[in-house]
This record gives structure tokens, C-alpha cells and sequence, in this order.
């Protein structure tokens, strides 16, 4: 005979106490066996991920070798109230300095970005003239 009690079944018969996690449908002996298995499976999915993200990554990264993204910093943040502007002002100088940093380094990143699109569209042009002569096409 077994009585349950929210995630706990105590077994009579034999003596001892099955701990079953909500939202699972495994009994444990111990409540410790429940944290083991978790450890471990939490364990194998970042295995897993890692491995999945490093296939990624090599697949893919050999293919955009040049390219590059460029992120557009955040805008500062200016408080309505007149009281904390006056408050936080050295911290909102200090964010507008960082933004007109962070904006100019963004500029640089996409023009560097378009010359290097600008020169791969331009060997791909003459890769598919090269292309188009051998096929006679």
C-alpha cells in the first residue's frame, strides 16, 4: 500500500519513501538520486550544445570568413523628470560620450563592411564572366 503526499510517495509495505519531482514521471529512492540525474542531464545538453555550436561555427565561418556585423550602440537614456537629469548628469554626459564613441566606431565598421561587399560582389561578377565563357552561356 502506498500513500502520496504532493511529490512524495511513502511505500509501507517496504519500508522506504520514492521522491517523484513535479512534472516528471520518474520515482526516485532518494531525493539526491533526483539532483544526480538532473546534474547529468543538464550536463549532456550543454555537451550537446557545445558540440552543435563549434559544427556551427566551423561550417559556417569558413564560408563569411571577411564578412562582419556591425551592431548599432543604444541610445542614451534622458529621464523626463528635470529632477533626476540634474541628478544623474555626470552618468548621462558620461552615456552620451560612450553613444558618440560607440556611433563613430559603428560608421567605421560599415564602411569598412561595404568595401569589403563592394570588393567580393565585384570578384563574384568577374568569377560568373569567367563562368559564362567556359559555358559558352
Amino acid at each position: 500500500m502506498s500513500h502520496s503526499y504532493n511529490n512524495t510517495v511513502l511505500c509501507a509495505r517496504y519500508g522506504f519513501v520514492l521522491h517523484k519531482p513535479l512534472n516528471l514521471g520518474h520515482y526516485y529512492a532518494r531525493e539526491g538520486d533526483f539532483l544526480k540525474h538532473r546534474r547529468h542531464k543538464a550536463m549532456r545538453t550543454r555537451w550537446s550544445a557545445a558540440r552543435s555550436i563549434s559544427v556551427f561555427l566551423f561550417v559556417f565561418s569558413s564560408g563569411a570568413a571577411g564578412a562582419q556585423t556591425c551592431y548599432a550602440p543604444a541610445r542614451p537614456f534622458v529621464p523626463t523628470d528635470p529632477q533626476d537629469v540634474q541628478e544623474y548628469r555626470d552618468l548621462i554626459r558620461r552615456d552620451f560620450e560612450i553613444y558618440i564613441a560607440d556611433i563613430q566606431s559603428y560608421f567605421r565598421c560599415i564602411e569598412e563592411e561595404r568595401a569589403r561587399a563592394f570588393e567580393e560582389a565585384r570578384e563574384v561578377s568577374e568569377e560568373y564572366g569567367r563562368f559564362l565563357q567556359i559555358t559558352g552561356g
